[in-house]
């Protein structure tokens, strides 16, 4: 592994993320982790770690409906073929559930009692010609206390995502009450009103998705204390943070809270904080810490430096338009990363720029557990 500073190339950097595990279970431990986004062409393979462990977490009964128009498709195989697909893996969930996932298929022919049931739940019926029956290919899902989570409509040009929707869903069912998530940011990552374009500024896809399964409450950067309905703490590029805040998360962390710090050498997300001493005028602070805290728990994550990798580079185009190897963007492959963690077991590739070297001091209180590394160039 090669260390380079940043100073050495005079052009912004991609964002680079680097997940520290502090002392305790990071969020994915909580749900979906590593749920698997099948990229293979059938779906041939066995469900992800992340999937049984959310089957495993089912504490009591939940019904998943199938509405699957069969004579409406019987001129159409693609469809046909589709739905096989969807069968099967409903199927699996169910084995792998230990009976707590009960799988019924239903066929909504048209003004029968199951189309007006499968348009109550809110799926949606489409038309393959002017003159067809409306087609249902949706899911609805129910569990003891009446909860209802839907996939209107399972499209096979979304069959990557198809596992994972089924996760999420079966996941909401069986915790009805969500997680409540601390976020707390240096980055403008949530929506809001931006004073400088004057519009409203849209929330990061990472945020949204996150709504969807938690309770996110946005915190304060200045806060000088974390609620105690908060079960897990998120800080993203968390910059120049005060004492009292320092304190406040130290004490969630010694009171049993969870907590997830993102941090960042050198972010493009980060318009910058004027570096006194640079006479220059240039980008100013783009990196990220928790200092003294990182300090406390032996976590070393330098500022000034970034990972160079001269196996995994990425190819981008130079100033004169010829393709160049770029050794701060990295496209770590397969065995680089951790296949036996469910964080991240089945995921082949994770590109990233300008990320950083994360080690531990000597005596280090805490435990490093590497789920990316880079070569040893």
């Amino acid at each position: 592994m090669n260390s380079a500073s940043r100073s050495t190339f005079g052009r912004l950097g991609l964002v680079a993320v680097a997940v520290i595990f502090l002392v305790a279970v990071p969020l994915s431990n909580t749900i979906l982790r590593g749920a698997r986004i099948d990229l293979t062409e059938n779906r041939l393979y066995t469900l992800a770690p992340g999937t049984l462990h959310v089957l495993d977490g089912i504490p009591e009964p939940i019904n998943l409906y199938f509405f699957f128009s069969n004579a409406a498709t019987a001129r159409t195989p693609f469809f046909r073929t589709y739905a096989g697909r969807v069968r099967d893996m409903l199927h699996d969930f169910a084995r792998q559930s230990g009976g707590k996932l009960r799988v019924t298929e239903i066929d909504p022919v048209p003004f029968s009692d199951e189309e007006d049931r499968a348009t109550q739940y809110g799926l949606q019926g489409i038309r393959l010609d002017n003159s067809s029956d409306p087609v249902f290919m949706g899911i609805a899902g129910t569990n003891s206390i009446g909860d209802q989570q839907i996939i209107p409509f399972t499209d096979p040009r979304k069959e990557a995502f198809l596992e994972y929707d089924l996760a999420k869903l079966v996941y909401s069912l069986a915790h009805p009450e969500r997680p409540v998530v601390g976020l707390l940011s240096s980055l403008p990552i949530t929506a809001g009103f931006d004073p400088m374009t004057q519009q409203i500024r849209q929330p990061w896809a990472v945020v949204s998705q996150l709504r969807q399964v938690f309770d996110l409450r946005q915190l304060d950067t200045g806060l000088d204390r974390i609620a105690d309905e908060i079960q897990v703490l998120m800080l993203v590029h968390p910059k120049d943070l005060s004492e009292k805040t320092l304190y406040a998360i130290d004490q969630f962390v010694l009171r049993g809270g969870r907590l997830m710090v993102f941090v960042d050498p050198w972010s493009e997300a980060d318009p910058g904080t004027p570096d006194p001493g640079d006479m220059t005028g240039s980008f100013g602070v783009r990196s990220s810490s928790l200092g003294r805290l990182f300090d406390a728990w032996g976590i070393s994550v330098p500022a000034d430096t970034f990972i160079a990798d001269d196996r995994y580079a990425l190819q981008v185009l130079g100033p004169d338009g010829r393709p160049v190897r770029d050794i701060g963007l990295m496209g770590i492959g397969k065995e680089g990363i951790d296949q036996d963690d469910v964080i991240t077991a089945g995921l082949d590739a994770i590109n990233m720029g300008y990320a950083a070297a994360i080690s531990l001091r000597e005596a280090a209180p805490v435990t490093l557990t590497p789920l990316i590394r880079s070569s040893r160039l």
